[in-house]
């Protein structure tokens, strides 16, 4: 009858709408999954970057010769999306160079926290480890 054939027509366009829109959104996540990747290794030589500034000030008993400006504002700029990467650094690497606490700026920079490290565990490097990734959990 012509109403299955009209049924049949419309439904082969509409298959064949979502295999293209099918193949649209393999795509997209292809690209966002290279653009994550891209920004994980921007955020890596970043860090390293920053690590080697720490090295270079680790005779320094001042918490602030620790902060990196320029490392700094280069994570603030990855906006978002280095929040779960600051957090897995924070949990993978507990000796780090870069001070716990110099991580704060970004933070709060980035997702907009004026949360400041808690009176009673300024100085104790291991607590605020613990309150940053408590807090971009």
């Amino acid at each position: 009858s012509l109403r299955s054939i009209f049924y049949r027509h419309k439904t082969s366009q509409s298959l064949g709408r979502c295999v293209k829109l099918q193949k649209r959104l393999q795509f997209l996540c292809l690209l966002l999954k290279k653009i994550h990747m891209a920004l994980e290794d921007e955020f890596k030589e970043t860090v390293k970057r920053w690590e080697a500034h720490c090295d270079s000030v680790s005779i320094s008993s001042d918490p602030t010769d620790y902060a990196d400006p320029v490392s700094i504002q280069a994570i603030v700029e990855m906006g978002r999306e280095a929040l779960p990467l600051i957090k897995a650094y924070l949990e993978e690497k507990p000796d780090s160079g870069i001070l716990p606490s110099a991580w704060l700026r970004p933070v709060q920079a980035i997702a907009g926290s004026e949360s400041e490290i808690p009176e009673e565990i300024k100085g104790n490097m291991k607590e605020i480890r613990a309150h940053l990734i408590a807090t971009l959990s």
